[in-house]
């Protein structure tokens, strides 16, 4: 499934992502020399991220070089950092590096990656932390750990052997999984590999999704109700946004015209559902507006979907980030369309939050699970594909 190659910049990466991206600087053709904090550290990733992929480099190729990137500014924020917290993501930088080794199958990645894991998230930093009461940061060592490791552990499950033993042992890891503390940490980490094993074993993905969704919330799985309930959540956003799903979305643009994705069937489009007081969303919009300027002329095209804003005239936030931004592509806002008497994006799509980005084809379908974050580079990738 084309939809695992970033695998490692999930949910968990994001929502502690975007505490430091909120505000942060625009990193464009900027050094790591240049980077002067943590979140300069993090923009320069991202555009190094938007580089490699407008270069439409191989897989393996990509995911060496962008694991060298991570590993030197893991070094950058290790100078950096001022608090325990601040080293963490350093520890994290390193740790993306190595995540993107081992899904490139890059030899002895695996190995290195559980060393790493066992030298550097260990109990000895886990205790240091919480006596500098940098706060929260104990939890995110161990969530730090649990999304590294079993997605690597379920990808050893994609290459054993398919027979009955085996998938009876995978089914009872997943429930071991679902009902542990980190729950949706390893849920959409490692649902493509579940994927993978679950089709390898002939049970459609679907099907899958849906025996997974009844053991969640039946009283055998031991999850706190809120981690139950969302958990369904997201397996039913998998299930609605799953590939080969045809979009329908219509609704109200800037200019209070109306709008039907259907009008765009024949050409590749982006669809992103965003916030203007997105951190991650709006790193995404350098390399977004590259990858239009390059191939909106060959049948490419962008909707973004702005959410309500907490805001006295939304619509007005939403025009002057617009302008700010230089976003050339197509704008929908929900409060045009709410007035309208249209269903909320919110309501209606409930994507998990915000980016959530998809890429569909000429017919209007999903090409590839949507993406949760700020790995818009999986999609840019896609394009290059496409059209390079």
């Amino acid at each position: 499934m084309p939809f695992i190659r970033l695998a490692s910049l999930r949910l968990v990466f994001v929502c502690l992502l975007s505490l430091f991206l909120a505000v942060s600087v625009q990193a464009q053709n900027k050094s790591l020399n240049d980077a002067k904090t943590v979140a300069d550290c993090w923009a320069y990733i991202t555009q190094e991220i938007f580089r490699f992929e407008l270069n439409n480099l191989g897989a393996k190729q990509r995911a060496v070089a962008l694991a060298d990137v991570y590993t030197a500014t893991g070094e950058k924020i290790m100078q950096l950092a001022a608090t325990p917290g601040e080293k963490l993501w350093g520890y994290h930088a390193k740790l993306q590096a190595l995540m993107l080794l081992v899904e490139a199958d890059v030899e002895h990645a695996e190995q290195k990656l559980e060393t790493f894991l066992k030298e550097v998230y260990t109990e000895e930093v886990l205790m240091e932390a919480r006596r500098t009461g940098d706060g929260g940061i104990d939890s995110r060592i161990i969530e730090h750990r649990t999304f590294a490791l079993r997605p690597l552990y379920y990808k050893k499950m994609v290459k054993a052997e398919a027979t009955p033993e085996i998938y009876e042992k995978f089914k009872s890891d997943i429930k071991t999984d679902i009902g542990g503390r980190y729950f949706q940490i390893a849920l959409f980490d490692a649902i493509p590999f579940w994927l993978r094993v679950a089709e390898r074993h002939s049970v459609p993905a679907k099907q899958f999704l849906n025996e997974l969704i009844e053991f969640v919330q039946s009283p055998e799985c031991r999850a706190e109700d809120f981690e139950k309930e969302q958990g369904v959540t997201t397996l039913k956003f998998i299930l609605r946004f799953f590939p080969g799903t045809e979009l329908k979305l219509k609704g109200k643009t800037l200019d209070n015209e109306d709008f039907n994705l259907e009008s765009l069937r024949g050409k590749y489009v982006w669809v992103k559902f965003t916030a203007t007081w997105c951190g991650p969303c709006n790193l995404a919009i350098p390399g977004m507006r590259e990858a239009y300027e390059r191939w909106h002329g060959k049948g490419f095209k962008i909707v973004s979907v702005y959410i309500s804003q907490n805001e006295q005239d939304p619509v007005a936030t939403v025009r002057k980030h617009v302008e700010e931004k230089k976003i050339p592509w197509i704008i929908l806002s929900e409060e045009l369309s709410k007035k309208a008497g249209q269903p909320g994006y919110w309501d209606e799509y409930s994507p998990r939050g915000v980016p959530t980005m998809m890429l569909l084809d000429k017919e209007g379908k999903i090409m590839a699970l949507p993406t949760h974050g700020s790995d818009s580079g999986k999609l840019i990738a896609k394009l290059a594909e496409i059209f390079e």
